[in-house]
């Protein structure tokens, strides 16, 4: 018999991490006569869902019993699971466990997961869905993540991420820079993604918080996952406690391409709109008027996007991102933007006829000078040239500025690689 388990909300702003907890479950569980099946399932849901942890991610596993009741499997989970979850601050964990045993259950899971990626979810409807198909749900609002990481279908697009755990005091004494890590992360390019935002020379894969992760690899081979974690131990002389490799909905974008693309707030929205007017906030951040639907704000410090919106004006742009009201007005923050239309031609200084250097401008009227041959000439105007807008298109942020559901160019073209390894026995996901 199979059953379905949720954590959520095991973690608070003084530490703890759920996927810790589930990585302690696994390890405790292969004591009994209970196996976890290969992999677990880190499901990140609803990015702007505003009370919620950084990450807003759950944990679902996948246990197999022949003999063990139900009522056991639980007492099992809940007694592990209050031994190592945090108990300081806000956290508010949720347990969720259910029987693979209706089909019917399991469409109304897939749903709910997929809703909850994109939408809000009550308690209330939490509780009367477990009511209805006698699931059993334990917790604070953590229960809303661990009934809905139920329904994740990995087959749709998914990806790996490999979790490295130990004392977070270990975060300190982490010594390796930016270039060597960059040639690491060079090595395994095609099958890996997000290690490290080289336009500011920053490693993505040691967090700073104080749970007890220690580092966390994201790639599309589980395999160049592994490797990859084993060098970066090696390299950096890192003391782990242990590792767990998930397979996560991560990296996908799959909270933009669910979207029913209703006007909510702390709603994913995708959108084209023709931008009318842009202006400049105190702080530097970017504020696009448009002649139809919502606005759009930009933070300054998240990269292009901003400079991309401004050189936008009067073109018809698609915009991605979040929903939110400001000032009485439904803004999208943007994760991503790019042109549907542009103007195809921009005005060039001329060529000088006889060395044919370009010219430099004397000013509005005045004409144009060349260095190179010492002359001026008058005569000559701007000339019309096409625009090679083949690098312009798409404007996305920093790397080091992503969203965990983000898609990163890197996995442009290569979803759904995850499924190659879908009856792969992966060594070394569990250590």
């Amino acid at each position: 018999m199979l059953f379905l388990v949720g954590l959520d909300d095991h973690d608070s702003h003084f530490g703890g991490c759920t996927t810790y907890v589930a990585y302690r479950l696994i390890r405790e569980l292969a004591n009994t006569r209970l196996r976890v099946i290969p992999l677990p399932a880190l499901v990140r849901l609803n990015p702007y869902i505003p009370f919620k942890t950084r990450g807003n991610a759950a944990v679902r596993l996948v246990i197999e019993s022949e003999n063990t009741t139900e009522k056991d499997i639980i007492e099992h989970i809940r007694e592990i699971v209050d031994k190592y979850r945090e108990k300081r601050g806000k956290a508010d964990p949720g347990i969720a466990v259910t029987r693979v045993d209706n089909i019917g259950k399991l469409k109304i899971l897939y749903k709910i997961y997929r809703k909850a990626v994109t939408d809000i979810i009550t308690i209330d409807q939490v509780d009367k869905l477990c009511e209805k198909f006698n699931i059993y749900v334990r917790g604070g609002k953590g229960r809303v993540g661990a009934v809905s990481c139920l329904g994740f279908l990995p087959d749709i697009d998914s990806t790996f991420e490999l979790l490295a755990y130990g004392d977070p005091s270990t975060k300190k004494r982490i010594n390796i820079d930016v270039l060597s890590f960059s040639v690491l992360d060079q090595l395994f390019k095609l099958y890996t993604f997000a290690n490290v935002d080289v336009e500011n020379e920053k490693i993505l894969i040691f967090p700073s918080g104080p749970d007890p992760v220690i580092y966390g690899v994201r790639g599309d081979s589980p395999l160049h996952v592994i490797f990859l974690s084993s060098l970066v131990q090696h390299v950096a002389k890192i003391e782990i406690e242990g590792w767990l490799l998930f397979r996560t909905n991560q990296a996908t974008g799959i909270h933009v391409e669910y979207s029913e693309n209703k006007i909510r707030t702390f709603n994913p929205y995708r959108t084209m709109i023709r931008v009318s007017k842009i202006s400049r906030t105190e702080d530097r951040h970017l504020l696009c008027f448009t002649e139809n639907g919502p606005s759009v704000f930009s933070y300054r410090h998240i990269g292009s996007p901003c400079s991309f919106l401004e050189r936008s004006l009067g073109d018809i742009v698609e915009v991605w991102g979040g929903l939110r009201i400001k000032d009485g007005r439904y803004f999208i923050y943007v994760e991503g933007c790019r042109k549907l239309s542009r103007r195809l031609v921009q005005l060039n200084n001329p060529r000088c006829p006889r060395c044919g250097s370009a010219l430099k401008s004397l000013g509005k009227g005045r004409g144009f000078f060349c260095k190179k041959c010492n002359i001026k000439i008058p005569t000559l105007h701007k000339i019309i040239s096409e625009v090679d807008s083949s690098n312009i298109l798409f404007s996305l942020p920093y790397l080091s500025e992503f969203r965990h559901l983000m898609k990163p160019t890197d996995r442009v073209g290569i979803e759904r690689m995850a499924n190659m390894f879908e009856d792969l026995e992966i060594p070394m996901w569990i250590i």
